[in-house]
């Protein structure tokens, strides 16, 4: 080359390596990484940019049948998150012993420890300067137990290709045994796919839950901080029952259909529901409840923040019946959990009102 030619593209150093480890420990920041035994092979090549960044070709993680990678990154080892750019294929994860080795002290840090995982997965993560920029995994079979949220997911199976921005093919995800809350659903499957980093539902999603029909439609979920909108879904719900342990609240044949819509903003989780309910009965104490056949309009909005329910507008529209308005403040873990509510009754035909709702 002719004198001063390509002299800010030739890299500053490099460091090529193959090493092989045999038990030990390895710590790198945060992540503490317990060596097995058998033996890990490792390789590396990576250069140091003329402008201070390393850009790494190629890393090579070989852990046979715990943990299979290869990756490529970017650093910048001034900068207060050093990580630029990452993109990583996972040729083989099996948890739970790859989350033992390699991710126990990074899940602590997050406060996901007490999460148990079983299964095995292979895919492709990206991060860049913005954040996570794409996920696709796929399992035959994959077991997940998020204990503190209480969330179960049994028998993943099937793949979910997300990304943040763009589109992406559609693929189909499903389960066997799922359970949010005390809300379990029986096996389903359906086909998801990526659009400007929300998953889309594409057909119709169908599972049984409280003893009845559970169908979703249009459905939406965004994983995205800031994203707004988290969840939003069309439902049809089709001769539900649910049963407190203690008996103290109950419902049989219960039907709705409606929408649904969880929004996160300020660390305060809002949730929007518009239902149309045909028939059923509830109780909940002394209070016992039988709705007709013809539909009892239902529209809620809450906020959930700092373990405190704020119920905004709760609105029932059961035509030339009872119509009323209601607000509350709601605090589940306090011995009265009702701390405050208003209601506004603005049309009521007692006597069959009184049949309906007055029952003890």
């Amino acid at each position: 080359a002719r004198s001063g030619e390509g002299l800010d593209q030739r890299p500053a150093a490099r460091v090529v390596a193959d090493a092989v480890f045999d038990a030990g420990a390895l710590r790198m920041g945060t992540l503490r990484v317990n060596l097995p035994d058998t033996s890990v092979a490792a390789s590396l090549d990576a250069h140091a940019r003329a402008d201070g960044r390393w850009e790494i070709a190629r890393f090579g993680w070989n852990d046979p049948g715990v943990l299979e990678f290869i990756a490529s990154a970017q650093l910048d080892p001034v900068a207060l998150a050093p990580l630029r750019k990452l993109a990583l294929h996972v040729d083989r994860a099996r948890m739970p012993l790859a989350g033992e080795r390699y991710g126990k002290a990074l899940l602590a840090a997050q406060g996901l420890d007490g999460n148990a995982l079983k299964g095995e997965l292979v895919g492709d993560f990206a991060v860049d300067e913005r954040g996570l920029q794409r996920v696709a995994l796929s399992t035959s079979k994959f077991d997940i137990d998020a204990r503190a949220q209480h969330v179960a997911l049994h028998g993943l199976h099937g793949k979910i290709d997300w990304a943040r921005d763009g589109e992406r093919p559609p693929t189909t995800l499903g389960w066997r045994a799922a359970r949010f809350g005390e809300l379990s659903l029986a096996a389903a499957s359906a086909r998801w796919q990526s659009r400007r980093g929300a998953m889309h539902l594409l057909d119709t999603l169908r599972t049984e839950t409280l003893g009845g029909q559970l169908h979703l439609e249009h459905s939406l979920i965004d994983p995205r901080d800031g994203a707004g909108v988290r969840l939003s879904s069309a439902f049809t719900l089709r001769n539900a029952g649910y049963e407190k342990a203690d008996a103290s609240i109950a419902a049989a044949h219960l039907s709705a259909t409606g929408q649904l819509s969880i929004s996160v903003a300020a660390g305060a989780t809002q949730v929007q529901l518009d239902a149309s309910l045909q028939g059923g009965e509830a109780l909940a104490g002394q209070f016992y409840v039988k709705l007709p056949k013809t539909p009892v309009m239902l529209t809620l909005g809450a906020t959930l923040a700092d373990a405190r329910w704020h119920v905004g507008t709760l609105d029932w529209r059961d035509p030339g019946v009872l119509d009323l308005h209601a607000s509350a403040e709601i605090m589940p873990d306090e011995a009265t959990p009702l701390q405050a509510l208003r209601l506004d009754l603005r049309n009521a035909d007692l006597k069959p009102a009184l049949v309906r709702y007055a029952h003890s």
